[in-house]
């Protein structure tokens, strides 16, 4: 371990101890997530490998495999009885977490399956599998209860909301748009007031708040704080983002910008406190991909660690 004092980009990363990085697959990795109550991590990979860890000693409970394509999302089912998977392969699967599988959603053509969520109860999961259709599933029984076509640009991010009775999502293409809709899949607001594919979207943890990251051209804001009632736009941040995430109490938001550096906004003065990479000035590392721990404190960014394919971990309170 080595003490630093890093100045990197803009604000001073002042963390106490260069972190070893946790080394998890042997390919690229393709997404990185959290349980709800921080207690696991998993992560997925370009070649279908699945991990899941203990949070904290960052220990190897599980791995397997589906397939040896990519897995390009994963999500913990609220009690961790569950693990959904989805990916390059077009099946949405639903397994426990050491690897038994469920449920599995196949595509009614082909595919790539795409982004996915849990209801907060746990009894149904919303997705899509190799087609733009949305369809929202029974976790217990894996029947379908409800389908939503949001278009020909496809759904790119989809996330239920914290209290359960609104989901939100994103579609691609040059002319991406947020939708909400009620927990019965009935479509209540709409926000298309801003150019470009959404590339993620995610809510705050009180449900009060909604963000997207927008793919475009320019200096025109491409992170948007949304209502997650009505879809109107709350806050514009001149950042693209390929993920993120808010604080718990909503006081900033923490994400990972598509240069490799992490940002930290303001959310009062929508001002940026930081933005750099507390390893570069170390050692090589582009991140990749990120995940922010539940309590917010913890920020572990993923990539190339050189030994293999794993993540480091950042005291958030340090970027600043």
């Amino acid at each position: 371990m080595m003490l630093i004092s890093a100045v990197l980009g803009i604000g001073v990363a002042s963390v106490a101890d260069v972190p070893e990085p946790v080394v998890v697959l042997n390919s690229p990795i393709a997404d990185i997530q959290f349980s709800r109550d921080g207690k696991y991590l998993a992560v997925s990979g370009m070649q279908g490998d699945i991990v899941v860890l203990e949070a904290g000693t960052w220990n190897k409970l599980h791995q397997f495999k589906f397939s040896s394509s990519r897995v390009s999302h994963v999500a913990f089912s609220p009690d961790n009885s569950l693990l959904a998977t989805s990916g390059q392969d077009g099946h949405i699967r639903l397994v426990t977490l050491s690897g038994q599988a469920k449920h599995t959603f196949s595509p009614p053509r082909g595919g790539q399956a795409g982004s996915i969520s849990f209801s907060p109860d746990g009894t149904k999961i919303v997705g899509t599998a190799g087609e733009p259709v949305m369809r929202c599933w029974d976790t217990a029984t894996g029947k379908e209860v409800w389908n939503h076509d949001p278009g020909a640009n496809g759904t790119v991010s989809v996330r239920w909301s914290p209290k359960g009775d609104r989901i939100v999502y994103g579609t691609g293409g040059v002319a991406g748009t947020f939708v909400v809709l009620d927990s019965s899949g009935k479509k209540v607001g709409q926000n298309n007031g801003h150019v470009g594919g959404i590339r993620f979207i995610t809510f705050s943890a009180d449900g009060a708040h909604v963000m997207a990251s927008v793919a475009r051209g320019g200096n025109a804001p491409a992170l948007v704080v949304m209502n997650p009632t009505t879809g109107a736009t709350v806050h514009d941040f001149e950042s693209l983002m390929v993920d993120g995430y808010f604080l718990p109490d909503n006081s900033a938001i923490v994400g990972l910008g598509g240069d490799g550096e992490l940002r930290v906004f303001e959310m009062g003065s929508k001002s940026r406190r930081y933005k750099g990479n507390p390893i570069l000035k170390h050692r090589f590392f582009r991140p990749e991909r990120m995940a922010l721990s539940p309590e917010g404190k913890k920020a572990l960014i993923a990539g190339d660690v050189t030994t293999g394919y794993g993540f480091f971990v950042i005291d958030v309170d340090t970027l600043k």
